[in-house]
């Protein structure tokens, strides 16, 4: 480093503010971004698919999609940055990450009425009153599927189906 101050380091030694790789609009402190949760969900995605397509013998995806849910944690305008950020230069470059979104769902113990429990949670049944719920939806972080381009479209040989379905989380 000869003399060089390390990257993000003012002349007086100080830490100095990152570049701003925000997407337009979106809010939180400089320190929150690139956010650390969505982008290790982001490379995992990529590991996943970036296999998937080398067991096909094929180079190129085109779609990623997976399902997030409501109570999941994973903001969805902050995971398809760090899935940009992340197939930048690999065989996914360019490639479409389809989220489908997953909404809380909840059903009471006591009645057996399935409900919307907000974030925050209402655990109690707006039916009967009752605590005691059971979350049913809402928490699901999976890959759907991964779609290659069709047979003869810029592959790297060999054949694979449209989307295959993948198990497990991202």
């Amino acid at each position: 480093m000869d003399g060089e101050l390390p990257r993000h380091l003012g002349c007086t030694g100080e830490l100095a503010r990152p570049p701003d790789r925000r997407p337009p609009g979106s809010r939180g402190g400089w320190l929150a971004w690139p956010p650390m949760h969505e982008l290790s969900i982001a490379a995992a995605a990529v590991e996943s698919a970036q296999d998937t397509a080398r067991r096909h013998g094929l180079s190129s995806v085109e779609a990623v999609r997976l399902r997030v849910g409501e109570l999941s944690g994973v903001v969805a305008d902050a995971l398809r940055f760090s899935f940009e950020v992340v197939t930048e230069g690999t065989e996914l470059a360019g490639a479409e990450l389809v989220i489908e979104d997953v909404p809380a769902r909840a059903r009471c113990a006591a009645c057996a009425l399935e409900f919307a429990p907000g974030v925050p949670l209402r655990l109690w049944c707006p039916g009967c009153g009752e605590g005691a719920t059971e979350l049913v939806s809402g928490r699901e972080l999976e890959i759907v599927d991964i779609t290659f381009p069709p047979a003869g479209a810029s592959c790297g040989g060999g054949s694979a189906p449209q989307g295959e379905r993948q198990g497990g989380a991202a």
